[in-house]
């Protein structure tokens, strides 16, 4: 119902949210189409009780797929920053030349963690199709994990 220039327009907005960290899933992007195509005065068959546009198929959106995030609390999202990561590499460079790592690379591990919840299971969200990752931040990490 929308045009080339119009879904390239939605297409742009969905992006936008998502790069912030706060992706919009189905249900939203429905609600999102419905104000859009009433904002510009586009005749449309949406449900007007509802407010929400029909389902809708993310292959007419160029660039854009459904996908699962990885939640975020909001304090991790602020803590990586410039600074922060130049502070670590900094550190790090320091903790290999100190130790002695330099000339023994292969005497370096790498070892990481990684953390299950029990429940929270998150909504498949619109994210750019073929992004390695999507990021959904959220208030606090709640619940319990289980730590690998």
């Amino acid at each position: 119902m929308f045009g080339k220039e119009e879904e390239d327009e939605m297409a742009n907005l969905l992006l936008k949210e998502a790069r912030k960290g706060f992706p919009l899933t189905p249900q939203n992007v429905r609600k999102a189409a419905f104000d859009y195509a009433d904002n510009k005065a586009l005749k449309h068959p949406f449900n007007k009780e509802t407010r929400l546009a029909g389902k809708i198929g993310f292959d007419c959106f160029s660039g854009l797929s459904l996908r699962t995030p990885q939640q975020l609390s909001l304090v991790r999202a602020k803590g990586f920053n410039k600074q922060a990561v130049t502070e670590y590499f900094d550190l790090l460079r320091q903790t290999i030349e100190g130790t002695g790592l330099v000339n023994s690379p292969d005497h370096i591990y790498n070892v990481d963690e990684t953390g299950l919840p029990f429940n929270n299971k998150p909504q498949r969200v619109v994210a750019k199709k073929g992004s390695p990752n999507a990021v959904f931040v959220t208030s606090a990490e709640k619940g319990e994990n289980v730590s690998l």
